[in-house]
């Protein structure tokens, strides 16, 4: 039924907006060059390693949204699955 997309497509890119949010600010890896001062999210800048002033190095941006995709996902699949059935 077509009723169900509309709040489990809002509900999943809530849950993967926030979570995207969250991840970022609390454990995506920030740096600071050494050469020029400059604060970035690459762990290389000026052609130099950066120095990690917040977060973790194996969290970088594309981990994150790796994370807040695969999060959006499953609550959409879940929210599909628990009011949609097709049985």
């Amino acid at each position: 039924a077509p009723h169900i997309v509309g709040p489990a497509v809002i509900s999943a890119s809530l849950v993967g907006t926030t979570v995207d949010s969250v991840i970022g600010q609390l454990l995506q890896g920030l740096y600071r060059c050494e050469a020029c001062g400059k604060i970035t999210e690459l762990s290389t800048h000026c052609g130099r390693m950066a120095k990690l002033i917040k977060g973790y190095r194996l969290i970088d941006n594309h981990t994150v949204n790796i994370i807040c995709s695969l999060s959006g996902a499953v609550v959409g699949a879940t929210i599909t699955l628990l009011f949609y059935s097709t049985v």
